[in-house]
């Protein structure tokens, strides 16, 4: 049961996580490097187009 229960901790946490992902609007491609300025924070964005929030 406690592997049950740590198995299910661990892969919700990796599930739940939130990805943003930058894309031009003209053309849609991925925006890399794009910095994205939150109010407690700055991401930036990957080769992808991707940035990481976490909470």
């Amino acid at each position: 049961m406690k592997l049950f229960c740590l198995t299910f901790f661990c892969l919700s946490s990796i599930l739940f996580s939130q990805k943003i992902k930058i894309v031009d609007a003209e053309n849609g491609k991925a925006i890399s490097g794009a910095r994205i300025i939150l109010p407690n924070k700055v991401l930036y964005t990957n080769d992808d187009g991707f940035a990481m929030v976490n909470q």
